[in-house]
């Protein structure tokens, strides 16, 4: 219900996930149970069945900080998702 979805332009074509009031542990369930969601779905686009697979990065705002600071955090915790092998990951940065 607090989640909100953004499109958003980092280094790549990303989207940024906006959990309010949730811990650091719950958006990292949150984040893994929506990637494994979409590693088991087939998108179907004209005749052609595709799966797809995606890199998650959690981190956390803590007060005080700028939007830039977390920003750069999360995309720290996301370049070390993509770099584990199969790519497929969920990482965390606090």
């Amino acid at each position: 219900i607090t989640d909100e979805t953004f499109r958003y332009f980092m280094r790549g074509d990303e989207f940024l996930i906006i959990a309010k009031e949730t811990t650091i542990s719950n958006a990292q369930i949150a984040s893994e149970r929506k990637r494994k969601l979409i590693e088991d779905s087939t998108f179907k686009i004209d005749s052609n069945n595709f799966n797809l697979t995606v890199s998650c990065g959690v981190t956390e705002f803590n007060i005080g900080e700028t939007k830039e600071i977390v920003l750069e955090r999360l995309n720290q915790a996301l370049q070390k998702a993509k770099k584990r092998t199969g790519k497929n990951n969920t990482e965390i940065i606090i």
